[in-house]
């Protein structure tokens, strides 16, 4: 039986999170669903990102596909919630695991797919969702605003800009 939040040591707490100075803030309060989210995280990631996904009431399809491609666990990333009953996996953004994702996201409700996830490539945080069932996610700085914006211009129906001091978080 898995211990609470607090039960887990510090050292075993803590690993990668989103720690940018200089970042795009999307906030997608017009979104029309969360398929479309989802839809449009190739169009910003591409085969060397991983999706992290946290959740504790994932659909029964949905946690047996995370399963199934989940990437043996690489990179420690600091627990984006505190539940005791939340459950994580890493998943390539691969062309096929984005593709079945992004059908199940069709049919399936967000929490269902997630409660929080995040973007990482090698042990860098480029996505940060945990604050996603507000409709708010943040980018990386490094990723050129002309992605940003298309992404934004999908069904999305997304608003960005500029945070520079990362304090507006």
């Amino acid at each position: 039986m898995m211990g609470g939040y607090r039960h887990i040591p510090l050292s075993q707490r803590l690993g990668i999170s989103f720690n940018e100075n200089g970042y795009w803030r999307v906030d997608m309060a017009e979104a029309e669903c969360f398929m479309y989210f989802i839809a449009g995280l190739r169009q910003i990631f591409g085969d060397s990102n991983v999706l992290y996904v946290e959740g504790t009431d994932f659909d029964q399809e949905v946690e047996a596909f995370y399963k199934g491609f989940a990437k043996p666990k690489s990179t420690q990333i600091m627990r984006l919630l505190r539940h005791p009953r939340a459950r994580a996996y890493h998943m390539p953004l691969s062309k096929e695991a984005h593709k079945t994702l992004s059908r199940l996201a069709t049919t399936k409700t967000f929490s269902g797919i997630c409660d929080a996830l995040l973007v990482y490539e090698n042990d860098r945080v480029v996505m940060d969702g945990s604050r996603i069932a507000e409709r708010m996610v943040l980018f990386s700085g490094e990723l050129p605003e002309s992605k940003i914006k298309k992404f934004c211009a999908t069904r999305v129906h997304g608003t960005y800009e500029w945070i520079e001091d990362g304090s507006e978080t």
